[in-house]
């Protein structure tokens, strides 16, 4: 295995999930639910992903989204509150839906998928 030099993060692996772009301002927890729903084989149209998660200007709550996707695909969901429990859902191959309020100006949602040695 070939060492990283010296500065640049050590990669480590990540799963395989296709990037989708939110179509709005604010359906970014829509892209989330499509990105998870496809990770997990479920075709599931952006349209479609706005109308589950309910998107309206002022967002959706990725809890709401988490038990419209376990609703209606059956798609099973848990809470984590700690970095071991998000590496140990990476490690199992599982998505984690998560939110980002510190690189943006509010709450965004995203999707983890992996880590580096700088973080996830």
């Amino acid at each position: 295995m070939a060492e990283a030099q010296e500065g640049t993060p050590k990669k480590r692996s990540s799963l395989p999930v296709k990037v989708v772009r939110q179509w709005t301002s604010y359906s970014c927890t829509a892209a989330v639910a499509q990105m998870v729903a496809e990770y997990h084989d479920i075709r599931l149209g952006h349209r479609k992903a706005i109308a589950l998660a309910k998107c309206k200007p002022d967002g959706a709550t990725l809890p709401f989204v988490a038990r419209a996707l376990k609703r209606e695909h059956g798609l099973q969901h848990k809470k984590l509150r700690s970095r071991a429990q998000v590496r140990a859902a990476l490690r199992r191959g599982e998505p984690v839906m998560s939110n980002d309020s510190m690189t943006y100006d509010s709450d965004h949602a995203i999707i983890v998928i992996g880590e580096t040695t700088k973080g996830f």
